[in-house]
């Protein structure tokens, strides 16, 4: 659906920026989600899909994932 479509579309944008080289993959997509999730309308709806995605930086960044949440 919308979601993933909008992800694909700006992890596609990463590949025209050569700043987004040296990031890891998997930042890039998280960074996707995060964005793509901004779009959807319903602050209900937001607000789990952000919740699921603290838990996942939890699991893959636990010595980063407080600054990242932070940021965002």
């Amino acid at each position: 659906g919308f979601l993933i479509d909008e992800m694909k579309y700006l992890i596609e944008l990463t590949v025209l920026n050569y700043d987004f080289v040296t990031q890891r993959t998997s930042t890039i997509a998280l960074a996707a989600v995060h964005n793509a999730i901004g779009e959807i309308g319903s602050k209900a709806h937001q607000e789990q899909l952000r919740l699921y995605l603290s838990v996942i930086m939890e699991c893959f960044y636990s010595d980063h994932s407080e600054q990242i949440i932070n940021e965002v």
